[in-house]
């Protein structure tokens, strides 16, 4: 039997919990959970898994909550995590302890939050979204694509070439897609937002398989020095780009003083760095 607190009991005798849709065995009784839930007590562990499915299923995207380790909880616990698809927007569910769900039952619970994902998604950065299903064509293209797939900025020097042979129609067309050509990046205001820089950041590690995710400041800081070394793209999908010693918000950097030779340099920043 399951109680109401997730306990599992077998023949009265207490053998562990289910954790959302996984169990996790009593250590001392790891021997006797393993043997004992494996055969009789998973045809009792199906009854329970079958009624919090049809739960989860039912349930409004406020009962879910996405995790900056890339975990989805549900009623306080971790029931999937967030896995490499086949595009930054477009991650998979993996469902934690899915050997207790099979078939259709587990297809539906991935289901319903892929649905959950996507809708954060939207909601959090629906400029990101919009750009990267925009129809543009030329010049314009390539950049909008660039920007998207790197989840909000790109650095400019790299495609500078592409940028000179940019009309004020290509200009106006990537405005409306939310990107800003700045003199050192390439990048979507709208994204510099914590929220949406929180999400942006966690969907670039995810999709580059990073199983552990770095961890960001706190909200709303122009500028930090990180504790530890942080992935570049992960840093300019959260808004930032590294200058020396210090990772710099890109909106910040675009308002430094940088001379008549528009060179940005590490003691430049530093230097006229504003207060974090």
């Amino acid at each position: 039997a399951v109680d109401a607190e997730g306990d599992v009991l077998v023949e009265g005798h207490h053998v562990g919990r289910l954790d959302g849709f996984k169990f996790v065995a009593d250590r001392a009784e790891g021997e006797l959970a393993g043997r004992t839930v494996s055969n009789a007590a998973f045809r009792a562990l199906g009854n329970e898994i079958a009624r919090r499915a049809i739960e989860l299923i039912a349930a409004p995207d406020l009962d879910f909550a996405l995790t900056d380790a890339a975990a989805i909880r549900w009623k306080g616990v971790a029931i999937a995590r967030l896995r490499a698809g086949p595009a930054p927007l477009r991650p998979k569910i993996e469902l934690i302890g899915g050997e207790l769900c099979e078939g259709v039952t587990r297809e539906r619970i991935e289901a319903r939050l892929a649905t959950f994902v996507t809708n954060e998604i939207a909601f959090t950065l629906p400029t990101l979204v919009r750009a990267a299903s925009a129809e543009v064509s030329g010049h314009v293209r390539g950049l909008v694509y660039q920007v998207s797939e790197a989840l909000g900025s790109i650095p400019r020097s790299p495609v500078e070439a592409l940028v000179a042979r940019l009309q004020k129609a290509d200009y106006s067309a990537l405005r409306r897609n939310g990107i800003w050509v700045g003199r050192h990046d390439i990048y979507m205001p709208d994204l510099v937002k914590p929220k949406s820089a929180r999400l942006a950041a966690l969907l670039w590690a995810v999709h580059r398989g990073h199983r552990e995710i770095p961890t960001l400041p706190q909200a709303g800081l122009t500028s930090f020095a990180p504790t530890a070394p942080m992935p570049d793209g992960f840093l300019r999908a959260a808004g930032y780009r590294q200058l020396g010693s210090r990772a710099v918000r890109l909106d910040i950097v675009e308002r430094l003083e940088i001379g008549r030779a528009h060179v940005l340099t590490p003691v430049t920043a530093t230097s006229r760095m504003p207060s974090s």
